[in-house]
């Protein structure tokens, strides 16, 4: 916009919901000046936009701000499988995010819990988009990282794992399981297994069946880790026991069931 006054215009939006203008910088230094502003869309729909100078010129004019189609835009992450971090340390994640049409599109990336995971956005690269993941939570802590694009909902790429370990991936990792026999839990009550890792790898213990069993790690003693399971799900269900490690497939160690009595 040009204008003869020192100062910016100021902005007059009809739709806050719809449309964000700021001013962007002068032109030049002539007289009248010349005022640059930037707008950006954030919600399908027309609104308009008026601009005032100190000197009483005003400019109207109505934009219309398209809506995109959120599923022709393609994520892909570098890493999907569950990720192991030592506290304070930090990971670099490359998501690629881009229409079908080939156009680049910034992701959203977001964390479970933003106390123990801070994600920072890097750079961006064609398609590329780069992320800094620092581990700010404490050992034992996990959370996971999601993506999405706008519009849509939040997908789980991985999860991370806080630990002191340092982790080997190795494919010579096995996992002991104290218990690989099937048997029934009465509802309420708890049981402990013990999963021993002797290449000092933390194993990774979940369950088959959600909301049948709440399970946690209570303890390590050496290569030996305690996860304590309790039953609250429906009588009569059951659930298998999978015990793995970063980038291999879960192993079934026993079959789990709420008994009635």
């Amino acid at each position: 916009m040009l204008s003869t006054a020192a100062e910016p215009p100021t902005v007059k939006i009809g739709d806050t919901t719809k449309l964000k203008v700021e001013f962007d910088k002068q032109i030049g230094t002539a007289t009248p000046q010349k005022y640059q502003y930037k707008y950006v869309g954030l919600k399908a729909g027309s609104t308009t936009v008026t601009l005032t100078s100190k000197d009483g010129l005003t400019a109207k004019e109505t934009f219309t701000v398209k809506s995109s189609n959120a599923n022709d835009v393609v994520i892909k992450s570098d890493t999907t499988d569950n990720l192991f971090m030592k506290p304070a340390s930090s990971y670099t994640l490359k998501i690629t995010c881009a229409t079908k049409g080939g156009k680049a599109t910034k992701p959203i990336v977001t964390v479970g819990d933003n106390k123990i995971l801070k994600v920072e956005y890097l750079k961006k690269n064609g398609s590329n988009f780069y992320y800094k993941i620092t581990a700010i939570g404490k050992a034992g802590q996990s959370a996971g990282l999601y993506t999405a694009a706008a519009g849509t909902k939040a997908v789980k790429q991985f999860t991370v794992i806080i630990t002191n370990q340092v982790i080997n991936t190795s494919k010579n990792i096995k996992i002991k399981c104290d218990t690989t026999k099937d048997f029934g839990l009465k509802k309420g009550a708890s049981y402990i297994f013990k999963m021993t890792s002797a290449n000092g790898v933390m194993p990774i213990f979940t369950v088959g069946t959600k909301g049948l069993f709440r399970f946690e790690l209570i303890k390590k003693s050496g290569d030996d880790y305690f996860y304590k399971i309790t039953a609250v799900g429906t009588a009569g269900k059951s659930a298998g026991i999978y015990t793995t490690i970063p980038n291999e497939n879960p192993v079934r160690q026993c079959k789990v069931t709420i008994s009635h009595i």
